[in-house]
């Protein structure tokens, strides 16, 4: 599996938000290294994976706040309103779950 590490692990943080404070590293294969090339796939699936399969909310909002808009029959603005309804409801969840 691939690494996820927090960037400027023992040393000082790049970045001390949260916006930047994980990278993602894997090997180059031998094309990339000889092209100079490389390609990262980066499609939900992958980005799950890569963060550990998340869960079903999670992934949901991941789908569509990668492409709002262009990922099939609705607008960017129904797909904004889809990810605030996923996100209320995942937290309601969280607060269901925890009290």
């Amino acid at each position: 599996m691939e690494d996820i590490t927090p960037m400027g692990a023992g040393s000082k943080p790049v970045d001390e938000g949260e916006h930047y404070r994980f990278e993602y590293s894997r090997p180059l294969s031998a094309l990339e290294r000889a092209s100079g090339v490389v390609t990262v796939k980066l499609d939900p699936f992958r980005i799950s994976k890569v963060y550990g399969d998340l869960p079903a909310d999670q992934f949901t909002i991941l789908k569509k706040v990668l492409i709002p808009g262009r990922r099939g029959r609705k607008s960017t603005v129904e797909d904004w309103d889809d990810i605030i309804c996923a996100a209320e409801r995942a937290k309601e969840m969280l607060l269901e779950d925890n009290s």
